[in-house]
């Protein structure tokens, strides 16, 4: 299907899941501007288990989509950081409350 309302709607699937996956990171006091993926992503560049097993099951699950060998790695790209509420890498020794704004 290549008709431009098939195409208005795939595009309107894709920004709600990105809402929805944003709103999920924003709940766990994450980054409202950042996603699951590149927080997850993040944690296990930190060396956090739970996180390399969640990298592995998103890569998974977005295989079927994109073929992407490594999605928590394509999610590591640079841009927005340290603006979460709360980190969730083991390796933070005390809680952060940051303010950095990245423009």
């Amino acid at each position: 299907m290549s008709c431009a309302l098939c195409r208005g709607v795939r595009q309107l699937v894709v920004n709600v899941l990105e809402l929805a996956d944003k709103t999920l990171n924003t709940l766990t006091l994450g980054d409202p501007n950042e996603n699951m993926s590149r927080r997850i992503a993040r944690a296990r560049a930190a060396g956090d288990r739970w996180a390399a097993i969640a990298c592995r099951m998103l890569t998974w699950l977005f295989w079927i989509f994109t073929r992407n060998p490594d999605h928590c790695a394509l999610a590591l790209q640079p841009g927005t950081l340290g603006r979460e509420i709360w980190h969730w890498s083991n390796n933070d020794t005390e809680p952060v409350l940051t303010t950095k704004n990245p423009q």
